[in-house]
Order: C-alpha cells, then structure tokens, then sequence
C-alpha cells in the first residue's frame, strides 16, 4: 500500500498510513489542501478494484452501511459551458446526492469535454441516469453518468452483485 499511494500521490507531502485489523487504512495528511487534492484527481483503483476514500469524521465506524455511501464522481456530458460554474454543478450532482468536490481541471476549465464533481452516493439505491434543466430558452435533458458505479445488491446490503444477479444465481441452485 505504501508504495502504491508514493506513486500516485506524489503530488502530495507526507501522509501517515495506518492500517486496520478490519482491512481498511486511514490515511493522515499534513493539511486538508493535501486531502482535498487526493479526493479531487481520483477516481482510483488498487489491483483491479475500486480504491474507495471517504473523508474522515469523528464518529467513524467501520460497518457493512458505511459502505453504501461512497465517494462518486457523476459526469455531466455535452453540458453547456454557461452552466459550468461551480455553483451550478453542485445544484446539477445535488440530484445525485451531497456534492463534495467539483474536479480541478473542471473548476479551471482546462477540460471542456464533460462536467465532473465528487458526490457522497448511497449506492444502495437507483442513481439517476439523466436530469431536466429548465432554463430561460426551454428544457434541456442533460445526461448523467459515473466514473464507476457499483453493483448492489438490496436482498443481502452486499456490494459486488446485483439483486437481479443474486436471484438468478438461486434459481440456478435450485434447478441445478
């Protein structure tokens, strides 16, 4: 893990990594501009999988239902320049849930193919796939789409598969 995050934060000063028995690590930062610019050139991925940060509370418990609210960054393709600003993007992801960062690159306008902003989700439920804006000159229907997006499943609160994926591999049990 040490390794893993010198290569791709080294952008950052030193942080601390503490692991827990549980399999989950805290990372500490010298500063929460250091914490921000992690959160904010993610998404990441440690062998394959999704690298899942949250950002630290002080009531945190490690539990199975931490873990259907996650950090996902929602994509706003095709979205008018005019609706850029980093007040409206967090009105737009708020549809999703509680924004929590908007990208740099966006913020700065150095990428102009789509708007992106980190959101708290609860990935127990159905994310939205588009949004209606109304505007001055009429509704437009803006596209909404995900870094990643996991699959949940509601019958046993697991992540990794789907209900529908969860019924059928018992339908094939049974009739197997």
């Amino acid at each position: 893990m040490e390794n893993y995050v010198e290569n791709i934060w080294d952008f950052v000063n030193k942080r601390k990594i503490l692991y827990h028995d549980d399999g989950y690590y805290i990372f500490r930062f010298d500063s929460m501009d250091d914490r921000d610019r992690v959160m904010q050139f993610g998404p990441y991925t440690f062998h394959k999988k999704p690298f899942i940060l949250k950002n630290w509370s002080i009531d945190f418990v490690f539990d199975l239902e931490c873990l259907n609210v996650i950090p996902l960054w929602v994509r706003f393709p095709n979205l008018p320049v005019g609706y850029w600003s980093t007040e409206v993007l967090s009105k737009l992801a708020s549809v999703v849930s509680k924004p929590m960062y908007t990208d740099m690159n966006i913020a700065e306008m150095d990428r102009i193919s789509f708007a992106r902003v980190l959101v708290e989700a609860d990935i127990s439920h159905l994310l939205p796939s588009d949004i209606e804006i109304h505007t001055p000159v009429g509704v437009i229907h803006q596209g909404i789409e995900y870094d990643w997006k996991s699959k949940y499943c509601i019958d046993y609160a697991n992540v990794g598969h789907t209900t529908e994926e969860c019924k059928q591999s018992k339908a094939q049990e049974t009739n197997g």
